[in-house]
């Protein structure tokens, strides 16, 4: 139930997390401001968790011409044979981020699943506008087909993936590439992403708006997004950012999509699941209610351990390695 404000509460696990950390954390400020902020949360966890597990092998490599990535192989798994491969690209509001800080969550799904996922690094708004940073994904994933051999792996067929920005990026990426039937994706994974900008909600979705119900969000609000966003160079109806705007959707591949309901990208969220139900995409919604904002960051909560799990299976389905 909601409480007296009308806000919907935060699971007891969320709350008992936040009194642990000394509090609530929520990004605030101008974009350097939430590039400070952003780069010290994730410091601050990764001094939390244990060294990286060598059940996963990590490459740095450079794509020519193109961003940095990290490809991760899980050891065991790559010995029986050749296995699956993706693309992992990660969050920070498209100013912010790097594939260092999700270092520990690419080597939990490369694990779970098994397979191998390159996980990319790309150009950073402002100072790179809208499309420099989608095309450098794009670069990341024809490089990964053509290298998945190199790697132990088989080149198709491919998911992507990501939360926040990444989420956005990854759907971006497969409608770049849904008219190439030699490298689209076989799947993607849409986390916890901003699919339209708030000025541009068609009318069928405003309904769904409801801004003041994650009054009170953790880690992201709506002012520190709207900082974000605000700074991307990107039309607010460009359909390659605002995806709910996007004509082509019905082409998107198999999607997962993840929302939670503290979080203020939970709305478009749900306005996008809708829209990809009406086009015909083979597409599936969780929604996790009580938490914020990429709350999966935190791998002690039993929550991420429980999304960790879907999310491996998710992609299980899409690769055709287990039964849909």
């Amino acid at each position: 139930m909601a409480d007296p404000a009308g806000l919907p509460p935060y699971a007891d696990e969320w709350l008992k997390a936040e009194a642990q950390m000394g509090g609530r954390f929520v990004l605030k400020g101008n974009v350097d401001d939430i590039r400070a902020q952003f780069t010290g949360l994730f410091a601050g966890l990764a001094g939390m968790l244990p060294p990286p597990s060598d059940r996963v092998s990590a490459v740095d490599e450079t794509v020519p011409g193109g961003p940095a990535v990290r490809v991760y192989t899980p050891v065991e798994a790559a010995k029986a044979g050749e296995l699956p491969i993706g693309l992992y690209i990660h969050s920070g509001g498209f100013v912010v981020g790097s594939k260092e800080a999700e270092d520990h969550i690419v080597r939990d799904i490369a694990q779970r699943v098994p397979m191998v996922l390159v996980s990319t690094d790309y150009r950073l708004a402002p100072e790179n506008p809208f499309p420099a940073g989608l095309e450098d994904c794009v670069s990341a994933y024809r490089w990964m087909l053509e290298n998945a051999t190199r790697f132990g792996a088989r080149p198709g067929p491919a998911v992507i993936m990501g939360g926040s920005a990444g989420g956005n990026l990854s759907a971006a990426v497969a409608l770049k590439l849904a008219d190439e039937p030699d490298v689209k994706p076989r799947g993607i994974v849409v986390a916890a992403a901003s699919t339209v900008h708030p000025d541009f909600i068609p009318e069928e979705y405003k309904s769904y708006w409801h801004p003041e119900r994650v009054a009170d969000a953790a880690l992201l609000n709506r002012e520190a997004m709207m900082a974000c966003l605000d700074v991307v160079g990107a039309a607010p109806t460009e359909p390659l950012f605002s995806l709910l705007l996007n004509p082509e959707l019905k082409k998107l591949p198999r999607t997962w999509l993840v929302a939670s309901d503290k979080d203020p990208t939970h709305d478009e969220m749900l306005m996008f699941a809708d829209k990809l139900q009406k086009e015909g995409v083979d597409s599936q919604l969780t929604v996790y209610e009580g938490y914020p904002h990429f709350f999966w960051m935190l791998p002690m909560l039993a929550k991420t351990q429980e999304m960790m799990d879907t999310w491996a299976q998710q992609l299980r389905r899409m690769l055709g390695t287990e039964e849909a």
